[in-house]
């Protein structure tokens, strides 16, 4: 109990006696005891009166000491809060950028990596670029890792080209699972988008193609001859090439020409049909 709570409970004492006294003597015939104890009354009652206000201050001026303390704790959690680094993903912390004694503000304060989740940035000739959707699939290899092939989605493709030594290329990102967590940040990636896709087709390498005024050719060999032979050609990617007339499944071609019309002389390779992407 406070102190200006204990005064206005011992007015309270005090005035209810008065009180009491004042009735006893309203009974008599005494006029000077009746004046006395009215007297004593009213003094009883202006020191009840005043405790409770001197209660009503305390109480007032506790309240206020409690909000600016309330105030106090909100702005320091709100310190506090600003001080917390949240990670916006899942993620491994791979690097601290600070020190004792750095302010924890500083961009970039914490790099981290999400290693089940990676990107590749590549760059890609404005001729290629044109042929590209967000959400083509890839297919990603990566030089640590041989004969793993990763899936991957294109899912950024800058409107804004890079001029290098005259050529420009479009920098693009593609989104690779990474389910084996064996790539790691920093390795370098090998990626390749498939634009487009034929099933059933007949491919073949691409030095076998020869080039004539009026059109395409290949060397192929029949009755023990190598023999020229027109050819229309579809999709392409690096190394192979697909014939969409002109040759059919089972014939032999000849990469390189021979010194003479007979077969064995240049390397033949029997056309198998096949999936082609690009």
């Amino acid at each position: 109990m406070t102190a200006q709570a204990a005064a206005l409970q011992q007015a309270s004492l005090d005035f209810e006696s008065a009180q009491a006294n004042y009735q006893i003597a309203a009974t008599s015939i005494n006029d000077s005891a009746l004046r006395q104890t009215e007297v004593s009354l009213k003094l009883a009652q202006t020191a009840l009166e005043q405790a409770q206000k001197n209660l009503d201050t305390s109480i007032r001026s506790a309240q206020a000491t409690l909000d600016s303390a309330k105030l106090s704790v909100d702005q320091a959690q709100r310190n506090l809060e600003k001080l917390k680094l949240v990670a916006p993903f899942d993620g491994i912390v791979s690097a601290v950028n600070y020190g004792a004694g750095d302010s924890t503000g500083m961009a970039a304060a914490v790099t981290m990596v999400d290693v089940t989740k990676l990107q590749v940035k590549a760059m890609v000739s404005e001729v290629d670029m044109v042929k590209l959707e967000l959400d083509d699939t890839a297919m990603i290899s990566v030089d640590a890792l041989p004969g793993a092939m990763y899936h991957g989605t294109l899912t950024t493709i800058s409107p804004v080209g890079m001029v290098t030594s005259g050529v420009v290329d479009y920098p693009v990102m593609v989104t690779v699972a990474n389910p084996d967590d064996k790539i790691k940040p920093g390795m370098t990636a090998n990626l390749t988008v498939s634009v487009e896709r034929r099933d059933n087709v007949l491919l073949v390498p691409l030095r076998a193609i020869r080039s004539q005024a009026n059109g395409k050719l290949v060397m192929v060999e029949s009755q023990g001859q190598t023999i020229p032979v027109p050819v229309v050609i579809g999709l392409s990617n690096d190394t192979q090439v697909e014939v969409k007339s002109g040759l059919r499944e089972g014939d032999v071609v000849v990469m390189n020409q021979p010194q003479t019309t007979q077969s064995d002389g240049g390397a033949g390779m029997v056309l198998m049909r096949t999936t082609m992407g690009h």
